[in-house]
């Protein structure tokens, strides 16, 4: 009877694939086994990768045929408009080529590129959202080094043989985006760190290198397909790419967030980090002590307590691969749980930072946890710290005038005590209007805050109505 069970799943996945696939599966019985010597992925009812697969041996699967794709018990379609609880479908790439991945399309001629699913990932649940209607077998092609000839020209002239350190920043391109990685690069030049042993990188997450890949260093990767779903998850994602396909040469890799900008010299920390010592910036409990979730779902050093980690992270080089690759098991685990609404005591949008946090535990990695940037609403104080994080920026009281956004921003008056607001990352008109020049008496984050912006921009160039960057404010380029 369980035989015939799982026959009568398969079938029901079967129709929903493309009549030019669907005979050569149909002659596979159920006991093939997955991954066969020239299967090149397979596909599974259900999440988890559990049961009795379809292999996929074409160059393209056409989920169109059929509009009510099987799901799992309890699961309901979205067409009629209600959230699914579970995904449609698992996958697992079996290709043994470093030349192809699968790439998942939301129409039905696999056109409409939205995701990418490569044989490291491993098992892979597709979810409903976003909607996938094709699968096909494309090149890979974002696996190489940096081509900008501006990160060659700092290998060659400013620094020495071999660099110090290296700052990666994952990305993507969008509105909300394009003024940070242009700020970040700035920055990066501002502060001469090339002159001190350091590189970058821009990490973009997208199908294909954007216009500023050809200004900012930039090595791109496509995106993981739960990404759409939660789009940090890019971090430990394509930094689990970049390496694999470019390893660096520097000792140190410094992992930060495209809103973290340099204001002083990194390589007095970077000669302290060594392997199995790294140092980050103290978050505190917010995102670092959650033992009881860490009990549930931890792999290995169950006995250990996270630290509350936040950007930058400097680590070994030694360190990296691993550390990137359980942040996003942790990731991917903890934001599925809460999907699903089981208890990840409290964390929402910061499930990634607890998944590097819970990546360090289970490596048995020590961090030394300092002061490492400001935070825009905390009080300046002196510019000690070689990173500030961006958000808000605020002029002296009396010299806002018409960039006081205090009548329109509801969270303007939470932090009156800064300033008057005249700037938000999160308003639609960050990148497109930045309050110049900067008066006196201006706190010292909000005027490099605003100066990285404007200098960055008016330096480098922010095309704008671009097939990179959309109107929708916050809508990434795939």
């Amino acid at each position: 009877m369980l035989a015939i069970a799982c026959l009568t799943v398969r079938l029901l996945l079967v129709q929903a694939l493309h009549e030019e696939t669907r005979q050569s599966l149909l002659r596979r019985d159920a006991g093939s086994s997955a991954g066969g010597q020239d299967a090149r992925a397979a596909l599974y009812v259900g999440a988890g990768c559990i049961g009795d697969p379809i292999e996929v041996h074409e160059d393209k699967v056409s989920l169109c045929n059929a509009r009510h794709k099987p799901l799992k018990d309890g699961a309901i379609t979205p067409q009629n408009g209600t959230r699914v609880k579970e995904p449609y479908f698992s996958v697992r790439v079996f290709t043994r080529s470093e030349q192809e991945d699968l790439a998942l399309f939301s129409d039905c001629e696999a056109e409409s590129y939205w995701s990418t699913v490569m044989a490291n990932d491993g098992c892979v649940n597709v979810w409903a959202w976003p909607d996938t209607n094709a699968l096909r077998f494309v090149p890979r092609t974002w696996a190489q080094r940096p081509s900008s000839p501006i990160a060659a020209s700092l290998l060659a002239t400013d620094t020495a043989a071999m660099p110090l350190f290296h700052i990666v920043s994952s990305q993507e391109s969008s509105r909300y985006q394009g003024y940070q990685a242009l700020a970040g690069w700035y920055s990066f030049e501002a502060t001469k760190q090339s002159q001190k042993g350091g590189v970058f990188t821009r990490l973009l997450t997208a199908e294909y290198p954007d216009d500023l890949s050809a200004t900012v260093p930039t090595f791109c990767a496509p995106r993981h397909p739960y990404s759409r779903r939660y789009g940090p998850l890019n971090k430990p994602d394509v930094v689990e790419k970049w390496f694999q396909a470019s390893p660096p040469q520097a000792q140190v890799v410094v992992i930060v967030d495209p809103d973290s900008w340099l204001v002083g010299d990194l390589s007095p920390f970077a000669k302290r980090v060594s392997k199995g010592h790294a140092i980050a910036s103290d978050y505190g409990s917010v995102a670092g002590h959650q033992p009881g979730l860490w009990k549930r779902i931890c792999q290995a050093n169950c006995d250990s307590e996270p630290q509350g980690l936040a950007v930058p992270y400097m680590l070994h080089r030694d360190d990296v691969l691993d550390f990137a690759r359980k942040a996003k098991h942790y990731t991917l685990k903890m934001h599925e749980m809460m999907v699903n609404k089981e208890d990840v005591e409290g964390l929402n949008w910061m499930i990634e930072m607890a998944g590097f946090n819970f990546a360090a535990a289970d490596m048995g990695l020590k961090f030394t946890l300092e002061n490492l940037q400001r935070v825009d609403i905390q009080n300046p104080g002196d510019k000690s710290v070689p990173f500030l994080h961006m958000g808000r920026a605020w002029f002296p009281a009396g010299k806002a005038g018409h960039w006081d956004q205090t009548p329109y921003d509801k969270g303007a008056k939470d932090f009156a005590y800064r300033g008057t607001q005249v700037w938000c990352k999160a308003n639609e008109t960050a990148d497109q209007i930045v309050p110049w020049p900067v008066p006196e008496g201006t706190d010292w984050v909000s005027r490099l805050t605003l100066e990285y912006i404007h200098k960055g921009i008016e330096k480098y160039g922010l095309p704008w109505n671009t097939t990179y960057r959309f109107a929708d404010y916050n809508q990434p380029m795939m």
